[in-house]
């Protein structure tokens, strides 16, 4: 795969309609989004949390 320069990353990006970021909990929690094991998280209470990751939870 070719290494992109930052202005072709630019371009593509800019060409798209809709653009989609993966990023890990480094990015996401300052930002305000719950994380899901600490104390506040979304999986405090919950006895079996694998539940939110199932296709009925979803």
């Amino acid at each position: 795969m070719k290494k992109l320069t930052v202005e072709e990353a630019a371009e593509k990006i800019l060409a798209k309609k809709h653009v989609t970021f993966l990023t890990g909990a480094g990015v996401s929690t300052p930002s305000g989004v719950p994380d899901y094991r600490s104390l506040k998280g979304v999986y405090q209470g919950i006895e079996q949390p694998e539940y939110l990751l199932s296709h009925q939870a979803m």
